[in-house]
């Protein structure tokens, strides 16, 4: 096992993404100095901490910049695909049956992104749906195609990681999801690559 002292000279030599994410598991040993900061503000474009925030945390709402790649959405900030993290939703707004699990997220702004991305794109938007006269952004999780995906539940004080789609899928307060922005056959489908619950 490497000294502590040799880790942190290390991550003093790691790209920007790699120390900004390091500052999360101590800022008191791996600390994201102004300099970083001053750096990440001009390769991404952005002024304020704020904005820089909202970008590292996928957030919807984040100054992204974004081009078509083939049956891709493309961050440009970050050279992979598009990867945002959708709003919260609660419980009766997620439907289970037998074969699939449904999401609906309801919040204005993340339906209006959205819908903004399939103008501009000029791509269809079937993911957006009107459920009891509201205006939601649809995903689904088929039981027999998804077996296995990475899941962080939140309960009181503790944080588990669960796989099992299934069988995980039960009893929860509110969940948001990490979509993936595909384009098939001309129509922007949302990919769920991760979900995250409070129970």
């Amino acid at each position: 096992m490497l000294p502590l002292d040799v880790v942190r000279i290390i991550v003093q030599f790691c790209p920007l993404q790699t120390r900004w994410f390091c500052s999360f598991l101590s800022r008191l040993y791996f600390p994201f100095s102004e300099k970083d900061w001053i750096a990440h503000g001009r390769r991404f474009q952005l002024t304020t901490r704020q904005q820089l925030r909202l970008l590292y945390e996928r957030n919807y709402r984040s100054r992204l910049s974004i081009s078509r790649r083939l049956n891709l959405l493309w961050s440009n900030h970050f050279q992979v695909p598009l990867a945002i993290w959708s709003p919260w939703t609660i419980k009766r707004f997620c439907r289970r049956s037998l074969k699939r699990m449904d999401f609906y997220f309801r919040e204005y702004r993340f339906v209006l992104f959205v819908r903004e991305l399939g103008q501009k794109y000029k791509i269809k938007t079937p993911c957006l749906r009107k459920i009891n006269l509201h205006d939601c952004v649809h995903s689904t999780i088929w039981f027999s195609t998804t077996k296995r995906l990475e899941m962080v539940v939140h309960n009181n004080n503790s944080t588990k990681k669960r796989y099992c789609v299934e069988s995980s899928l039960k009893s929860y307060a509110k969940t948001r999801a990490l979509f993936e922005f595909r384009i098939v056959q001309g129509q922007l489908v949302l990919k769920i690559r991760k979900l995250e619950f409070w129970v």
